[in-house]
């Protein structure tokens, strides 16, 4: 079997991630020993809570937090259950804590290291590839339009309908505008809303909030209608939270007809139906994505921040919107090559492309002017001379 020791391979850390998947081989646990602990360490799910170094040292752990291996209660916990079994649970934690690294042999890397804090972290750096990315997910979730709920919840600082204007102009480059019958060189003239042809594209906001928030349409699932985040390995079946009154509300709007879209817009996924509707209808994406997912966990998608940073840790949606707001089309950077390149990146043109007949009169009047300050210095210098023997 091929070694596994690869505590900087990222792709390497989320394949044993993803072995935890399946719920009836590993159930939730404490923050210390979840899931992402043991992976960074080289462990793999091998079994119902059994975990194990493939490829590594072959060991395998069988994690149990029952109150019934050996640990004994305290005397002051003697008599009270409740007390004793938080304590046990507390002592085994504590204990699997430090398995995580001393479950593995003597002699295994992993014991002497393993992968750092960022190995979780979400790239977004590379605004095409993210981007690119963020659509991908959009379309696998508009395949399964009639799936999506009805109501999707957004968390504080995430105003869909305020990115659509920035979202369609990178998903549906080449939709095409009629053009305004304003006069271009009219010094009165106000700026008017762009139009859209008739056969325009939409955007589908419920399915675009749940791509900016890490989720897509999980086309490899047996079942339909399953949505999942391929960074914590989370999913989710919509239909749980599919209302009645679906069918009759918009599942999307057409592009915006100003820079910054109405609020009134139906396009806002937090508008809800004045009619009750019971909760289990409304998606809350942020809370079915694991605590430690990076897609809402600020510090896992920043690592260990430097000491003394005065950057502020921000979950993966969040670095997301602000690419997506901060957005530029390539047509707005200048092209090599281009005749206005020099004047938009050095300023104004130098004198190298002028005539010959304008160099020439540049360098008489700076002749002139040179031949000026000299004739004054010779001047100062014969002031103060005194005047030759023999002459009177």
């Amino acid at each position: 079997m091929a070694p596994n020791y690869a505590p900087w391979d990222r792709n390497a850390f989320l394949d044993r991630l993803g072995t935890f998947r399946n719920v009836e081989d590993w159930r939730s646990k404490p923050d210390e020993i979840t899931e992402a602990q043991w992976a960074k360490r080289g462990w793999t799910c091998v079994g119902p809570e059994t975990v194990g170094c493939i490829g590594g040292c072959g060991k395998e752990l069988l994690i149990s937090l029952e109150p019934s291996r050996g640990i004994e209660p305290s005397e002051e916990a003697e008599d009270d259950h409740e007390e004793w079994s938080e304590e046990a649970h507390n002592e085994l934690v504590k204990q699997y804590t430090g398995m995580i690294v001393t479950g593995h042999e003597e002699g295994c890397l992993w014991r002497t290291r393993g992968c750092d804090a960022t190995i979780h972290r979400i790239p977004l750096v590379h605004q095409v590839t993210t981007l690119d990315s963020l659509k991908k997910r959009y379309e696998s979730l508009c395949e399964m339009s009639s799936d999506l709920p009805s109501s999707v919840l957004t968390p504080q600082g995430l105003n869909v309908s305020r990115l659509v204007p920035h979202l369609f102009r990178i998903f549906y480059p080449d939709a095409q505008r009629v053009p305004s019958d304003d006069h271009p060189s009219s010094p009165t003239r106000t700026s008017s809303p762009p139009t859209w042809s008739a056969d325009h594209p939409t955007i589908n906001t419920r399915a675009l909030t749940l791509a900016i928030l890490g989720w897509q349409g999980d086309a490899d699932h047996s079942i339909s209608g399953i949505a999942s985040c391929p960074t914590c390995f989370r999913r989710v079946g919509l239909w749980l939270f599919k209302s009645p009154l679906s069918s009759s509300m918009s599942p999307a709007v057409s592009p915006p007809q100003s820079p910054i879209q109405d609020q009134s817009s139906p396009a806002t996924s937090t508008t809800f139906s004045d009619r009750d509707e019971s909760i289990i209808n409304r998606l809350d994406p942020i809370s079915e994505h694991r605590d430690y997912c990076p897609w809402i966990n600020a510090k896992t998608q920043s690592g260990d921040p430097a000491p003394g940073s005065m950057e502020e840790p921000q979950p993966g949606w969040e670095v997301l919107k602000k690419m997506i707001m901060n957005h530029r089309p390539a047509s707005a950077y200048p092209k090599p090559g281009a005749a206005n390149r020099q004047s938009v990146i050095m300023g104004p043109p130098r004198l190298e492309g002028a005539t010959s007949e304008a160099k020439g009169k540049t360098t008489e009047e700076k002749d002139k002017e040179r031949w000026a300050r000299l004739k004054k210095l010779k001047e100062v210098f014969k002031f103060g001379k005194k005047p030759k023997a023999g002459k009177k």
